[in-house]
């Protein structure tokens, strides 16, 4: 599990760093998916649950971002266990003025196959 995680963050990573060096970003949103009472996935023994791993991992992207471009403005939509609604998530990185906003999420499926791959979403303003 810490393998698969420090692979998503590398990845993370790269296009963060691959983002800020062609688009000049000057500040980005990372959401640390579901939190408080909204655990998300949890494991097949119980004690794991989505929730804390976004955090963890957000955390970790978000001190790496940091370190390596000490000029962008990095925002964590929580720090903390705690229930964020996804309209004030949205709020939060408008009101920042986010030029890019990453929602970590993890998936999970029966240990039947083997699955693996990256998962994206483009948003846009509806009109």
């Amino acid at each position: 599990m810490k393998r698969t995680i420090c692979i998503l963050a590398a990845a993370l990573l790269l296009c963060a760093e691959m983002a800020a060096d062609s688009l000049g970003l000057s500040t980005v949103v990372i959401d640390a998916g579901h939190g408080g009472k909204d655990a998300g996935c949890v494991s097949a023994d119980g004690k794991t649950y989505e929730k804390t791993l976004t955090l963890d991992i957000s955390r970790r992207l978000a001190g790496r971002i940091k370190e390596a471009f000490p000029d962008v403005k990095v925002i964590l939509t929580r720090d903390k266990d705690e229930y964020i609604t996804l309209d004030d998530r949205a709020l939060k990185a408008n009101a920042a003025g986010a030029d890019l906003f990453i929602s970590i999420h993890i998936n999970a499926a029966e240990l039947i196959y083997c699955f693996f791959g990256v998962g994206k979403f483009l948003g846009g303003i509806c009109r």
